[in-house]
């Protein structure tokens, strides 16, 4: 049973067109290279727009001096101030520095170094108490070997009289 009706015109009502089977592929290149062109002169627009809003802005934004700072001047926060100064270049501070000013960043190396000597270090505490300061590594390695002190049995509260915790 072979069936010969190879027709490729679909079932159309009567009044109704039917539609093409046909790709224009010219077509879809076209509306593909109007559609790249489109894109790329709304991005070089975008572009040229957003550089001379940049450059107006930055011509209208000078070096902004707020008013109450206008009027008070220079003024140093009250004693005890700790680098001595409040303006810095580059982490110097400037305006007659003391005799030793290292800047914020140089302060704090040496405050670190510092805290470093007295962690890792040996010294007194009360030389007459026979109390003296051991480097932090030490002292965990002796709490170790020592273990920690255990709290009394007349301090711990017993756990078969719960009501006397407190003296209730």
């Amino acid at each position: 049973m072979t069936h010969s009706h190879s027709t490729h015109t679909p079932h159309v009502a009567p009044g109704q067109m039917a539609e093409p089977d046909e790709i224009h592929v010219g077509t879809i290149v076209r509306f593909g290279i109007g559609l790249t062109v489109v894109t790329v002169v709304s991005h070089i627009a975008m572009l040229l727009m957003f550089n001379s809003l940049k450059a107006s802005a930055d011509a209208a934004n000078t070096h902004r001096v707020y008013p109450l700072a206008a009027t008070l001047g220079r003024q140093v926060p009250p004693e005890p101030r700790l680098q001595g100064g409040v303006e810095s270049i580059n982490g110097q501070l400037v305006n007659d520095p003391p005799e030793h000013n290292p800047g914020p960043r140089k302060a704090l190396a040496e405050l670190h170094r510092d805290e470093a000597v007295i962690l890792n270090g040996y010294a007194w505490v009360d030389r007459n108490a026979q109390m003296a300061r051991i480097p932090v590594a030490e002292a965990m390695k002796l709490t170790v070997q020592r273990g920690l002190p255990a709290r009394g049995a007349a301090a711990a509260p017993s756990a078969a009289e719960p009501g006397k915790e407190q003296g209730k």
